[in-house]
């Protein structure tokens, strides 16, 4: 019994616990859904400035290959932004601007004046967009930290809110690289976040074949800067017998679903309007795939196929669509079976589309003679 009560009494010395390790810096930030519920509650509904393709306080970047018109797009977002108009494009395709007129500094280092007025046509210019170019003589030279600063100096010098950078490669260099794309991104993020500004940054392509998809993938240099973007916005070629025909596509947005990505591009021609202004014009909405086939197989009547097809799904059964266009039951349902045949892909993207689509589908494939 006193063996048992002296062993009792002994005092056991736990070994002093390690200070826990020193925090690491993380780029997580982790809240209870419930928490994470009522701060997104919390927090103004983003705004569009151009429909769900520009959002106000982000970074935007918009990019495709040479000679397609993004700096067009760029130049009628500017004008829209300014006058706090929708951008509408036609054909039913109308960008909301829910912020109001917004003083816009374009820095254009790609047109000459000259280039610039013949664009404009007898447009009358807002008093609110700027244009900034470099000074003959002179280079725009420095860290991407240090141009972004001249940026926002320029800007507030106008009191603009809205910044269109065109384009990427003035600013800058070795952007295949992880590191020098950080380096490019965190400025923009800083003006957007932090400074209340919108930023559009026009950008390249690196080497794509324009007969497929353009993608995140698509753009050029490093694959952080589309990571680390807002939003990004593609123009990519339509394969057309005519010229000056694109499509524009929502790659990547933070808010909403993407209204206008692959299954719904806007495919556009770039011409001029009645006041002699160059710029994009809506011809239809389309999947992407359809906006790359157009005309891009030798067949001949490839559209008349995807004619009967549309018209079927459209008007609910061959027999009502053949009324309806004057193409006879057995025609119509022979050319929408040779469309399931020789063109699956095709054939599964027209069956996905809404009645809205379909009808763009019969008015811009329909036959003049059966």
């Amino acid at each position: 019994m006193a063996v048992e009560e002296h062993l009792n009494s002994i005092e056991i010395i736990a070994p002093p616990k390690p200070p826990p390790p020193p925090r690491l810096e993380s780029p997580f930030n982790t809240k209870s859904l419930g928490d994470l519920i009522e701060h997104s509650k919390s927090q103004p509904k983003p705004k569009k400035l151009i429909g769900g393709l520009v959002y106000l306080h982000e970074q935007t970047m918009l990019f495709s290959p040479t000679g397609l018109g993004k700096s067009l797009l760029a130049f009628q977002i500017a004008l829209c932004a300014c006058t706090g108009e929708d951008l509408n494009l036609g054909n039913g395709v109308v960008l909301e601007n829910e912020v109001g007129k917004v003083n816009t500094l374009l820095f254009d280092f790609e047109l000459s004046n000259s280039q610039l007025i013949e664009r404009m046509g007898n447009l009358v210019p807002p008093d609110n967009l700027y244009i900034s170019k470099i000074e003959r003589g002179k280079i725009l030279e420095g860290s991407p930290e240090y141009i972004f600063k001249l940026l926002r100096q320029e800007a507030e010098d106008v009191n603009a809110r809205f910044i269109i950078v065109d384009n990427i490669s003035k600013i800058g260099s070795d952007l295949e690289k992880g590191d020098s794309a950080k380096k490019f991104m965190s400025p923009l993020w800083d003006l957007a976040r932090h400074e209340g500004y919108t930023i559009l940054v026009i950008a390249h392509t690196a080497k794509m074949d324009k007969r497929f998809p353009i993608t995140a993938d698509s753009l050029g240099g490093s694959s952080k800067l589309g990571q680390l973007a807002d939003a990004l916005i593609g123009i990519n070629e339509v394969n057309s017998r005519e010229g000056g025909m694109v499509y524009i596509k929502q790659i990547k947005t933070r808010n909403n679903a993407k209204l206008y990505g692959k299954n719904n591009v806007i495919c556009t021609q770039i011409k001029e309007a009645e006041n002699g202004f160059v710029r994009h014009f809506c011809y239809k909405t389309c999947h992407e795939d359809l906006a790359l086939s157009d005309y891009k197989i030798s067949e001949q009547n490839l559209g008349d196929k995807i004619h009967a097809l549309a018209s079927q799904l459209y008007y609910g059964s061959f027999n009502k669509a053949a009324s309806e266009v004057n193409i006879s039951n057995s025609t119509l349902k022979q050319r929408a079976n040779a469309l399931k045949e020789k063109h699956y892909d095709v054939y599964k993207n027209i069956t996905k589309m809404n009645q809205e689509q379909l009808m763009n589908q019969i008015k811009l494939h329909s036959p003049k003679t059966e």
